[in-house]
């Protein structure tokens, strides 16, 4: 899109009154394909346009959709308040002010950057704590388990598989994503030890995966204390030392796991789980193979009871 005019910007006088008329004089029209510019360019020329206006007897120029007004706003409401303003400047003859002003054309669609509102009317305040952004996030940050740093601080992660759109038969979700959790900290130890020998009577995670894993890796469950103390122990199992190997060296081949940092871990949790329903989640939303998945477990837990 061009910038008509905008080269070369001819020069016209200044609207001056004479009595109670005023002496305009028109110049080459703005083009009404000029694209959207920043917010804060926008507001340059409004200024300006309003205050070389201020005392004509007038309509004020349109004011700009940014900020708080873009975000409640559609792209095409935002495009055509940039095209009530071009059609203000050239009803009113300010065009020379109006270039003087105009940057050169961003090198993204403004408008649908900023907007807040889809064309249908939805927006950001039908998702307040932005979750399919924040999934992006994960997405986005996913790295092979050896390559992975957590970062400090309070946040949400979530494990995804490499390749395939199932585990042992359960169906995984989109990007492969299979678990989401949330962390204090996540750089602490309490998200490594789901990749750690030993740990799995510590993660839920890890035993669930154990248990669909079980055939395919040869796993055999044992107590989490030995001797077992109370029937924590069989419920929480753990698996052999060799079985312990095995798993932790398919998650290593087999699973990518992301971090991102929230100050609001424990509200948005829950509700992203329950929006992108991962298979080993389960609690926070009606799984249709918790079931499943729990009589797996079971077997599991029986097993180590012996």
């Amino acid at each position: 899109m061009g910038f008509a005019g905008a080269a070369a910007a001819p020069e016209i006088s200044p609207a001056r009154r004479s009595g109670s008329t005023f002496d305009i004089t028109m110049t080459v029209p703005i083009s009404t394909d000029t694209p959207v510019p920043l917010p804060r360019d926008w507001a340059a020329i409004y200024a300006a346009l309003a205050s070389a206006s201020r005392e004509r007897p007038i309509r004020k120029p349109p004011p700009p959709l940014i900020l708080a007004g873009a975000a409640f706003s559609s792209a095409r409401q935002i495009r055509r308040r940039w095209l009530d303003l071009i059609e203000w400047t050239n009803s009113y003859g300010y065009q020379q002010v109006f270039l003087t002003l105009l940057p050169s054309p961003p090198d993204f669609d403004v408008a649908s950057h900023f907007a807040g509102a889809a064309e249908d009317g939805s927006g950001w305040w039908d998702d307040p704590y932005r979750l399919d952004d924040l999934f992006e996030a994960l997405v986005r940050a996913s790295k092979e388990p050896s390559e992975f740093k957590p970062p400090s601080g309070w946040g949400i992660y979530a494990w995804f598989l490499r390749d395939g759109d199932n585990i042992a038969g359960f169906p995984a979700g989109p990007e492969g994503l299979i678990y989401i959790g949330r962390s204090d900290n996540l750089a602490d130890r309490e998200l490594r030890q789901h990749l750690q020998n030993g740990q799995t009577p510590f993660s839920t995670f890890r035993r669930s995966l154990g248990a669909l894993l079980k055939g395919l890796l040869s796993l055999n469950a044992i107590p989490r204390r030995i001797p077992p103390q109370n029937n924590k122990d069989f419920a929480q199992f753990s698996f052999t030392e060799e079985g312990e190997q095995a798993l932790t060296a398919w998650m290593r081949q087999n699973l990518t796991i992301g971090a991102v940092v929230r100050d609001d871990p424990r509200d948005v949790e829950p509700l992203l789980i329950e929006k992108m329903k991962p298979v080993l989640n389960l609690k926070l939303w009606q799984n249709p193979n918790r079931t499943r998945i729990m009589a797996l477990r079971r077997v599991c837990s029986e097993e180590a009871r012996g």
